[in-house]
């Protein structure tokens, strides 16, 4: 889902959601995770303009750190404020944020296994989500002093993103791709 209605998810319906996900499993049983909520349409509204707005500044002194998607997070502010193009966050209400202990046995697996439960359960409850690779990158990457502020705690890296709300748009079905492509594995 890519595009978003401008209002919040209920909030028992959205703490639902986090209470059934936070049932996933974990390596070794370990359930190390950091789960971030942006709960709030105003909150999160006020954190995409300070992103927005730092970006702007860091791309205007040439300090965003170079790399492949370095073009994108200096041209977004400006499409963000001269076209309302939100390219990070899409105009989504909400956003979750998963870490994972950096001692965890499966610290790159159990945030992923996390998130794959909350967008299912989500999706039955009609709710849209997005795997946010761009504010991943955007947190990660761009803007890492923002990750403390976001209350990572520092025994924690950030693992990943994913932008939650009401879906502006509801669709008869999803692709259909046929039958799985699964490769049969033969041994002596």
């Amino acid at each position: 889902m890519r595009q978003y209605r401008p209002e919040n998810v209920d909030p028992a319906l959205l703490q639902q959601v986090l209470d059934v996900s936070a049932h996933a499993p974990t390596g070794v049983n370990a359930r190390k995770l950091w789960v971030g909520v942006m709960d709030d349409m105003d909150r999160m509204q006020a954190f995409r303009e300070d992103v927005y707005a730092r970006l702007a500044d860091k791309a205007l002194h040439n300090a965003l750190p170079q790399c492949r998607r370095t073009a994108f997070f200096a041209a977004a502010p400006r499409l963000w404020k001269e076209q309302g193009i939100d390219g990070i966050f899409r105009g989504a209400p909400h956003f979750v944020l998963v870490g994972n202990a950096k001692d965890a046995p499966c610290q790159e697996q159990d945030p992923l296994i996390y998130l794959s439960y909350m967008e299912l359960y989500a999706q039955s409850l009609g709710l849209g989500t997005t795997w946010c690779g761009l504010l991943y990158w955007c947190l990660q990457l761009m803007l890492p002093e923002l990750l403390p502020e976001l209350g990572l705690p520092e025994t924690h890296s950030f693992q990943y993103a994913m932008l939650l709300g009401e879906p502006a748009i509801r669709y008869a079905r999803t692709v259909e791709y046929g039958p799985a492509t699964v490769h049969r594995i033969q041994w002596k």
